[in-house]
């Protein structure tokens, strides 16, 4: 039956290509070019005062033209729909066959296989080791049947199947999660709710941890936070590594204090999301409309789907993760927050990203104005920029109209619109806390975040960077982890060898 089924599964593909092919599209131009001649061949005889000869007969009207396009396209559509239908049918039961195949076969082991004989009841293993009289063979038997019944799915090969799964759907499911215009999201929820079912099924722990984890969300009953549950799952389990595997290393300890939070300042300010570092719990809102009557929070935040949820979550590991003396240590309040093997914390690498960036920004302007400047008057406007409470250059100095283009052009960049402004958010916020808030776009922390009682950086750069980049790559958004490459180079390439080596400790 399946080779039947699979059969059609390829003819309606042929079908859909054939309508699809560029012969099929000529129909539409041939026909419209026939019948602007022959219409243009009866207006000239019309008036050419010819006798004797007769005008092109048309019989179809212009506007019936078009419906043959639009009719090609239906063809196109519903040899697809059939042939997509097909390819759920056969891939969906396959993929599924073999990772549970996979699975009970590794389950399996030597000792588990019995025998029966006369009513009596054997382990085949045993067996095996009573008529094999070789004592060498006999050992060499009994050793790998004892590795068999250790054996199980390595990581590596769960990874490739569902990475395999992954590559099948790619392409339906992203546009969902960054609302993509005009996304059609109907076939979304059965390709995501099979992706949680793959994972799940060989991940047992790791769904266990989750559902522990989401608890009170599923516990209360509002069909919205059902759906958000499945969401949050799914771009766990999809997420990018090494953070995948540090996101499961300590979800497990992971709570949620509040999951509709809601609380004012004394402004009446609404108060952002947070993690509390003294109850050790995350305190969120999944659904929340803005002042303009749009959704703007789990799913719907304009700085990419669940962004802010595990940007509190990267802080609850980054906090977690201090009691574990083999692994993370990002905060500058920690002695050891190597993260190069050389004694560089994050802080310090991110800060000489940033002033590489900026020294870099600062010399193409030079050049591209013919300007002239000292090294030593070039660096001054770099750390003028880096500075706290800087009190500024003389009004005309050539280091003041530097200086001032600079923070224009980063401002520029990062309160560009609403789309870019939101892939620079955590780059306008970071930026911002290296250069009290002089390079700042729509999104950051006020001042007085990032500046001590002293008036010194007081670490917390730090920090938030690592919660900026474990958001994004625990909901896979390419576009922003490249555009943050850009702006943190070595932080990035060093985070992610540290954290690959550090992840199965």
């Amino acid at each position: 039956m399946n080779k039947d089924y699979k059969s059609y599964y390829d003819e309606w593909l042929n079908h859909e290509n054939a309508w699809n092919g560029y012969s099929a599209k000529e129909i539409f131009s041939e026909f419209k070019a026939s019948y602007e001649l022959a219409d243009q061949a009866s207006s000239a005889i019309s008036s050419s005062g010819l006798t004797g000869v007769s005008t092109a007969r048309i019989t179809i009207s212009n506007s019936k033209i078009p419906e043959l396009e639009a009719l090609r396209e239906k063809l196109v559509f519903f040899c697809k729909k059939i042939h997509l239908d097909g390819e759920d049918i056969i891939d969906d039961v396959f993929n599924y066959g073999v990772m549970k195949a996979l699975a009970d076969v590794y389950a399996l082991n030597p000792s588990d296989i019995k025998c029966n004989s006369m009513g009596t009841e054997y382990q085949l293993k045993s067996i095996m080791e009573t008529v094999i009289t070789d004592p060498a063979l006999k050992a060499d038997f009994s050793k790998k049947a004892g590795n068999l019944n250790k054996d199980k799915l390595t990581d590596s090969l769960k990874a490739g199947l569902l990475s395999a799964i992954g590559r099948y759907y790619d392409g339906k499911v992203s546009p969902y999660m960054k609302k993509t215009s005009g996304y059609d999201i109907s076939n979304f929820n059965e390709d995501r709710d099979l992706i949680i079912e793959y994972y799940e099924y060989l991940n047992p722990a790791d769904a266990k941890n989750m559902n522990h984890f989401l608890e009170a969300l599923a516990k209360d009953g509002d069909k919205r936070y059902l759906e958000d549950i499945k969401n949050i799952k799914y771009m766990a389990y999809t997420a990018k590594e090494p953070y995948r595997s540090v996101f499961f290393k300590y979800v497990k300890e992971l709570k949620i204090g509040n999951y509709d939070y809601h609380k004012k300042d004394s402004k009446g300010n609404e108060n952002a999301q947070y993690y509390d570092s003294g109850s050790k719990k995350l305190y969120i809102r999944l659904h929340e409309t803005n002042p303009n009557g749009v959704s703007d929070e789990g799913r719907d935040d304009p700085r990419g789907a669940y962004v802010t949820f595990f940007h509190e979550v990267g802080h609850a590991i980054d906090d977690m993760s201090l009691k574990d003396n083999k692994f993370l240590f990002f905060t500058t309040k920690v002695k050891n927050t190597s993260v190069d093997g050389a004694g560089v914390t994050v802080f310090e690498s991110a800060e000489n990203d940033v002033r590489e960036n900026i020294k870099n920004s600062v010399n193409e302007y030079m050049e591209k104005k013919g300007y002239h400047l000292s090294n030593t008057n070039r660096n001054a406007v770099v750390k003028a920029l880096m500075t706290p409470n800087f009190s500024g250059f003389p009004a005309k100095s050539t280091e003041k109209k530097v200086y001032d283009a600079i923070i224009s052009a980063y401002t520029a960049d990062f309160t560009a619109n609403v789309t870019e402004s939101t892939v620079y958010n955590g780059i306008s916020d970071i930026y911002g806390g290296y250069t009290d808030n002089k390079l700042k776009g729509t999104y950051g922390h006020p001042d007085y975040y990032w500046i001590d009682s002293g008036g010194k950086f007081d670490g917390s750069q730090g920090e938030e960077l690592f919660a900026h980049i474990f958001a994004r790559y625990m909901t896979s958004n390419d576009e922003v982890i490249e555009v943050m490459k850009e702006y943190f180079p070595s932080t990035i390439s060093n985070m992610e060898k540290f954290m690959n080596a550090q992840k199965g400790n």
